[in-house]
């Protein structure tokens, strides 16, 4: 069994900083979703509760492309291949499509989980990958000691 851990913090007002400057959907568009945006829209694109969401998403993005050992832009894996959403329940998930969905199948990787939080200035997002794996992973120099 193969498991990845990836987790990432922003700082909340950065992405309000950003929202603020870009104004323009579509500039705000090759970071978030349409559905993450709507739900930002819902409360106030420029409100402290969007910003919180917004990053959470963000750092979701990120955590995600730590676990699939990428990080972002590096073997095509781009801020638009990860979509978080919201079961009724309000429970997260992270869709993964693109350039990391293939990365993930690679890595034969069949399963996310994902864990948002944000408290004070920053928001946070764990994501767990695992799976059976298609190759064994070499050992990294502190493991083989």
């Amino acid at each position: 069994m193969l498991i990845r851990h990836g987790i990432d913090m922003v700082k909340i007002a950065r992405i309000a900083a950003l929202c603020r400057r870009q104004q323009n959907p579509a500039a705000l568009g090759r970071i978030w979703s349409a559905e993450e945006l709507a739900l930002a829209s819902q409360r106030g694109l420029d409100s402290p509760a969007a910003a919180a969401s917004l990053a959470a998403a963000f750092a979701a993005r990120e955590a995600a492309a730590k676990a699939l050992g990428t990080g972002l832009g590096r073997e095509g894996v781009r801020l638009a291949d990860f979509v978080v959403g919201h079961e009724q329940s309000g429970r997260p998930y992270l869709s993964i499509q693109g350039a990391a969905r293939v990365k993930m199948e690679q890595l034969g990787l069949t399963a996310v989980e994902l864990s948002l939080s944000h408290d004070g200035d920053y928001a946070l997002a764990s994501v767990i990958m695992w799976g059976e794996g298609n190759r064994p992973e070499p050992l990294s120099p502190a493991q083989s000691e």
